[in-house]
């Protein structure tokens, strides 16, 4: 597919392993969430022993020199988030856990408009995520989880894309 954002999003060729055990983690472990009230979505940390679970994450954290682990963004049904950058992530690695909300990736034309291409989930698909490309997210009629693990400024999508290139992730 071609994109009409670049470097906005890659889709890995392989898929994760480990989405069912976050969810009952979530579920059963009663996971806490820190209300982020003011940004409308709430946080909650996800084990590393879980992501160790997973090979292909596993391999890709090994290889980065540094991430700031899994965590999980919720979202309430019928919300939206602004288009915005992530300020204090380089990239990051999401993958849905619930529900479906909907992601788009824009380059804003002028005051009033925006050229926009949607990242589509698919369950227990990964993908890389360029959160210094202009975003938002629209939630639809149930809760939204996504797990994300976020890496720091220093880490670029770039350097991510790379890592997962090495790997034989991408194509």
């Amino acid at each position: 597919m071609q994109h009409k954002i670049n470097n906005a999003y890659q889709v890995l060729n392989q898929s994760s392993t480990i989405r069912t055990s976050i969810q009952k983690y979530i579920e059963s472990e009663g996971l806490k969430f820190f209300d982020v009230t003011r940004r409308g979505f709430k946080l909650g940390i996800v084990p590393k022993e879980i992501l160790d679970q997973d090979p292909i994450i596993k391999k890709i954290l090994d290889r980065t020199p540094k991430s700031f682990g899994g965590m999980i963004f919720h979202m309430d049904p019928w919300t939206s988030y602004v288009w915005h950058f992530d300020g204090n992530r380089g990239c990051a690695i999401n993958m849905l856990i619930k529900g479906e909300g909907h992601t788009y990736f824009g380059e804003k034309i002028n005051d009033r408009n925006y050229l926009y291409e949607e990242l589509v989930y698919e369950r227990d698909q990964l993908y890389l995520f360029n959160t210094s490309t202009e975003h938002t997210i629209f939630n639809k009629s149930e809760e939204r989880w996504v797990l994300s693990i976020g890496f720091p400024l220093t880490t670029t999508y770039q350097d991510l894309l790379s890592v997962c290139k090495s790997l034989d992730l991408i194509g």
